[in-house]
């Protein structure tokens, strides 16, 4: 399966505050193409932006001595062990491009019992600060 996909198709500024200063996180377009590979129960993802992010679009000191003056742009790959269509594995990985940001590395369980319920729980890491945690809860009817 291929696909290609398109967002923030309408540019926008937002300015920011913070200890007395003013900046600019900018919102762009981004454009992403990704493939899919179906073996048995295993999927394999991939996915790269063709296009590259600027997050703020000013260029002052301290932005600079936050090193928050840069472009982003994220390969990531995944995959999903699907067992008897009950129980789902997965993990992932994205990895800035422009090497900005640090890798992010992903983990989750999904539990689907007669594909009516299901429910997932993932973990993020992003280095020795960045922590994430996500659950989500669905029923299918």
């Amino acid at each position: 399966t291929f696909g290609l996909m398109a967002r923030d198709l309408i540019a926008n500024d937002y300015k920011t505050v913070t200890t007395g200063e003013q900046f600019i996180y900018q919102i762009t377009p981004n454009v992403t193409v990704g493939a899919a590979w179906l073996l048995g129960m295993l999927t394999l993802t991939g996915d790269v932006d063709v296009t590259k992010q600027g997050r703020f679009s000013d260029q002052s000191v301290s932005l600079q001595a936050l090193n928050l003056v840069d472009d982003v742009q994220f390969a990531r790959i995944g995959a999903e062990l699907d067992l008897a269509k009950w129980v789902q594995l997965r993990a992932g990985l994205q990895y800035d491009i422009q090497n900005e940001l640090s890798n992010s590395y992903s983990a989750g369980l999904g539990l689907s019992p007669f594909d009516v319920f299901h429910f997932d729980v993932a973990g993020i890491y992003s280095g020795e600060n960045s922590y994430g945690a996500v659950a989500q809860f669905g029923f299918t009817f």
